[in-house]
């Protein structure tokens, strides 16, 4: 038995952002900081995988030097209020909404990655689509673009983050400026707590502490350990 049985799920919809101390995610198309490591890791997590945003964030992203198409190795799907948009090299997938989006990805059996922005991400969270927040925190850099042009995360991302479940994420190792977290929404707690029902009954001791935990109106902190620590144990 392993712990990701009850926490791995292919069709978790997992919204991937880098944000600063204060909410900002980008400026006027751009990422106002530099951080290799961050770009990297997420060329790795998202191989082979539905990667969702809105036409901005498509358009921001540049062509490879070698030509070919962006992103590759990945299903790239643009969310468009014009059906008919068209850009050179073309996305996989031109939709309209967001659920037309995750439904391309779940036909196609792909692990659904939303990276933005931030109109996406509200309305994701709004609308209470997202399992996990893949989230990394940077550390804010010096840049010469203008403050005005600024991207923040909407409230309903925020709210969405902070009523979720936090644990570590990928270590970046000693020195780096990134932490990163993943951030359990309450949907994703709900789908895992059922997970363990079916698998153990509702009377197991496993469950019933998490219950009686639940009940006490335990501080979201505290239980997202309890949480773990029942996975762990089940997971042995």
């Amino acid at each position: 038995m392993n712990t990701a049985d009850f926490t791995t799920n292919i069709h978790d919809v997992t919204a991937m952002v880098a944000m600063d101390g204060t909410g900002r995610i980008g400026n006027n198309g751009t990422i106002p900081w530099y951080y290799p490591e961050d770009l990297k890791r997420f060329k790795q997590v998202t191989q082979g995988g539905a990667v969702i945003m809105g036409r901005k964030t498509f358009e921001s992203i540049p062509v490879p030097k070698s030509g070919g198409r962006k992103l590759p190795g990945r299903h790239v799907i643009v969310i468009t209020r014009d059906a008919t948009k068209t850009w050179d090299p073309m996305p996989d997938n031109v939709v309209t909404s967001v659920e037309d989006a995750l439904g391309e990805a779940k036909t196609l059996g792909l692990k659904p990655w939303v990276i933005g922005g931030a109109e996406i991400y509200n309305y994701c969270a709004e609308h209470r689509l997202i399992d996990v927040w893949d989230l990394t925190s940077v550390e804010t850099q010096q840049h010469d673009l203008h403050p005005k042009e600024d991207v923040y995360l909407g409230l309903a991302a925020r709210l969405s983050m902070t009523s979720g479940l936090r644990q570590p994420g990928h270590s970046f190792g000693p020195g780096a400026h990134l932490d990163n977290w993943q951030v359990w929404t309450p949907k994703k707690v709900v789908t895992v707590l059922l997970s363990l029902v079916e698998r153990f009954g509702e009377d197991a001791p496993q469950v019933s502490e998490l219950e009686e935990r639940a009940i006490r109106g335990m501080a979201p902190g505290a239980f997202a350990r309890a949480l773990f620590d029942v996975l762990k144990k089940v997971g042995k």
